[in-house]
């Protein structure tokens, strides 16, 4: 191209020697945009050859797992043509956008008509028709199926002489015989491209050879790179072949802590700091270095708390954090520490049982929690709050009175933010003075008591006045209250051993506390009482009669000692809120309706020497998942475990020998029950609605399947009927709908006289040879599909 110039401009010299007045403006304006047409060409060659190599640089930092550091953009009068890529292992890159090739124009018509053949190129204006289109070679790569990249040439693959795909990245690896090693394999190749005599020329082996592609034109050609973006993450390169190239960035590594410089903390004492770890390329190592004494320990990874243990006497020093990421990106903090101040005055505090405030004053500069005995809080709590500075402050305490009959103490801890003790302090509460009256927590209570039971007119009750109440005096006092909330001083009234309705229907009492020597809890005791939280049961109670419970629907916990031996009918029927119960090892019956309508109840501990569950006991009790029932137990009452549609399954100890009506009726999760062999009654309706239950064995003592025993038990696919069965009832089966197969294995065809809601799809087994008499039956000829088997 070069050589062409050359001439063009020679003959316009000597065309210029030759006639002065000749206007050779034409030629030189055509020479110019000939010289700026090779300059264009020169430098889209060397852009591109730059794009091929900053190409290969990206597909082996790909393949190396190297992250982009830096991306600046290339500007040219104001515009970007391309960017310059920086990288943490590879040399950085530069690589530059381009226009799609454009025609070429048409050749301008020759002055002189003696030529007559097509010109060479359309540009150059000589006697020429339209010159062909230009071409611009499109370099790139793509990952092939054994996950390498390979370079393509106008989107297919680039083959070596040897008709081979020319690898863009990376090593072949040889393969050796017989287990030895192979050969080294061959690097990457980095295609070369130039322009010569106005055509694109392609060279795979390092300018060895050269391949001929199309013809060069002037205009800029399609890059090799479309586009380039990025996000918090990465840097995409969308290569105009389609291919996208994503590296991630390495991103930057910060420590950041809850506290750094001049951290609080005392002599031999403990202090947490929590850290995080922000940034960074992969996981993030976290360590800390304690010196001139100074512990350290740490919990977690990118995120969590470092434990700094100060030296018994503080030491100058310091805590050191190291965060480090996978590219070997670190960042460090220091922390620093000062000495604390937390004083007090005196450590221990004393107050009247009457009650009040105890004031305790502490210099301090650090930050600290008040931590006072759970068994404490119900009469000692704090009133203030403090400030992180420095300061002399006084902590407020209020103390309730105190109605026991001895002193009492808490322990109070000032805690650092890691829960240790930092200072203690103890606050002692005396004895009440000795008197023999009764301090009333409810004035109510107190204005009733001492209107009936003042025998000496003093206007106050005492213990011993109290201890000569009987049941009978009680009665009627309170019942029915809707004011009385407390009656803890019940306690006091120890003359009384068995009581029935003292505080039936008290709609707003929450506390009692029942007075030891109470064998009896009676009927009706706390009927109705639908405020009561919780209660204890005194050691020596051995009855609690019919309905002593009833209704106490927030009733959540009771305590029922060992050696009460009988549980009255619902005694605790109805008490909503109670979620467990652990019944005494010396009762032997559950009777009727005793744990009934319990809601919220999932677990109940039965003793092993229980011989009888009552009609109804476990009624309702929706939220109970299972429960055991031992062995020495014989009867089961009627609908016992009605309506617990929780249970999941449930085992029949041996000794039962009739299940009830209604037994299981309604429990909706029962997937599974197993059934005693000595069996030889389910009565009506025991299953019904048993949605979930799937299987279930009959025993052979079992001579009738009673009306709507397994009503709707939607989920049982199919039933083997003892050799026994006579009859069955009607809807015995009815809504059935997954049943598939149905045995009887009885040689004499059961009677039905209702309908017992067979399922017709289902097919049928009967005895070898049977199968015509159960044809001849009604209801049993319903069944389409009847096979008989060998029993």
């Amino acid at each position: 191209m070069r050589k062409l110039f050359g001439f063009l401009c020679v003959f316009a010299a000597l065309l210029a020697g030759c006639k002065d007045e000749y206007d050779d403006s034409e030629i030189r304006g055509d020479l110019a945009a000939l010289e700026q047409r090779v300059q264009t060409l020169e430098t889209l060659c060397s852009q591109m050859n730059t794009n091929i190599s900053s190409l290969q640089t990206l597909v082996n930092t790909l393949q190396q797992g190297d992250y982009v550091t830096n991306v600046s953009p290339v500007t040219q009068e104001g515009e970007t043509v391309g960017y310059t890529i920086s990288f943490l292992k590879s040399a950085p890159i530069t690589i530059y956008n381009g226009e799609d090739g454009k025609d070429g124009e048409k050749g301008e018509q020759g002055e002189k008509g003696e030529q007559g053949e097509k010109g060479e190129q359309g540009e150059q204006g000589l006697q020429g028709e339209k010159g062909k289109d230009g071409y611009t070679p499109a370099i790139g790569v793509r990952q092939d199926t054994d996950g390498a990249y390979y370079w393509t040439l106008d989107g297919e693959w680039l083959l070596d002489n040897e008709g081979n795909k020319v690898k863009a990245s990376g090593s072949d690896a040889g393969e050796g015989e017989q287990g030895e090693p192979g050969a080294p394999g061959k690097d990457g190749v980095t295609p070369q491209l130039k322009i010569e005599n106005d055509y694109w020329y392609v060279s795979y082996d390092n300018g060895a050879s050269w391949t001929q592609l199309g013809k060069a034109t002037g205009d800029s050609g399609e890059s090799i790179f479309e586009e380039v973006t990025q996000d918090e993450n990465n840097i995409y390169f969308v290569l105009a072949s389609g291919e996208t190239i994503t590296l991630p960035k390495r991103i930057g590594l910060t420590l950041s802590f809850s506290e750094s410089n001049g951290i609080l903390c005392l002599p031999g004492k403990s202090v947490a700091i929590t850290y995080k770890a922000t940034g960074g390329n992969g996981k993030i190592t976290v360590e800390c270095l304690g010196e001139n004494g100074w512990k350290t320990s740490l919990s977690g990874e990118a995120n969590g708390e470092i434990t700094v243990i100060a030296p018994d006497p503080i030491t100058e020093g310091k805590v050191l954090v190291f965060a480090t990421d996978e590219t070997g990106q670190s960042a460090i903090k220091a922390l620093t520490f000062t000495e604390g101040t937390l004083a007090l005055v005196t450590d221990a505090y004393e107050v009247e049982a009457e009650g009040g405030t105890v004031n305790v004053q502490v210099t301090t500069n650090m930050d600290y929690e008040v931590y006072i005995p759970e068994d404490a809080r119900d009469w000692l709590s704090q009133v203030t709050t403090k400030a992180a500075v420095i300061r002399s402050e006084v902590l407020h305490f209020s103390v309730a009175e105190n109605l026991s009959e001895n002193s009492r103490y808490a322990n109070v801890e000032l805690r650092s933010n890691k829960g240790e003790t930092l200072r203690t302090f103890t606050i002692v509460q005396t004895a009440p003075p000795l008197k023999d009256f009764i301090v009333f927590e409810d004035q109510e209570v107190k204005q009733a008591c001492v209107e009936h039971f003042d025998l000496n007119g003093d206007g106050e009750l005492s213990k011993i006045e109290a201890a000569q109440v009987t049941n009978e005096q009680l009665e009627g006092l309170f019942t029915t209250s809707k004011t009385i909330k407390f009656f803890n001083e019940f306690r006091y009234f120890t003359g009384i051993t068995d009581f029935g309705k003292i505080f039936r229907k008290m709609a707003y009492l929450t506390s009692i506390e029942l007075p030891q020597g109470i064998t009896t809890i009676g009927n009706g005791a706390f009927y109705d009482c639908r405020k009561l939280t919780s209660i204890s049961v005194p050691d020596g109670v051995t009855v609690i009669g019919d309905s002593a419970f009833y209704n106490c629907y927030c009733l959540a916990s009771i305590q029922i000692p060992s050696g009460v031996t009988t549980i009255g009918c619902s005694a605790f029927r109805e008490c909503e809120s109670l979620t467990s119960i652990q019944i005494p090892d010396e009762v032997t019956v559950i009777k009727e309706f005793a744990i009934a309508y319990c809601s919220s109840l999932n677990s109940i501990s039965i003793p092993d020497e229980l011989i009888a569950i009552e009609d109804y006991a476990f009624v309702g009790c929706s939220n109970l998942t299972s429960i055991h029932i031992p062995n020495g137990v014989t009867i089961i009452g009627h609908s016992a475990f009605r309506g617990c549609s929780s249970l999941t399954s449930i085992d029949i100890p041996d000794g039962i020998t009739e299940i009830e009506e209604y037994t299981f009726y309604l429990c909706s999760s029962l997937t599974s029950i197993s059934l005693p062999e000595g069996l030889t009654k389910i009565g009506k309706n025991a299953f019904a609605q048993c949605y979930s239950l799937t299987s279930i064995d009959i025993p052979d003592g079992i001579t009738k399947i009673e009306e709507c025993t397994f009503l709707q038990c939607s989920s049982l696919t199919s039933i083997s009927l003892p050799k026994g069965v006579t009859e069955i009832g009607e809807s015995a089966f009815s809504g059935c709908s997954s049943m598939t197969s149905i045995y009887c294995l009885t040689t004499k065809v059961p009677m039905c006289y209702e309908d017992p809601g067979f399922r017709y799809s289902a097919t049928l087994y009967v005895p070898k040879g049977k199968k015509v008499a159960y044809k001849s039956m009604f209801y049993w000829n319903q069944f389409i599909t009847i096979i008989e088997i060998d029993v």
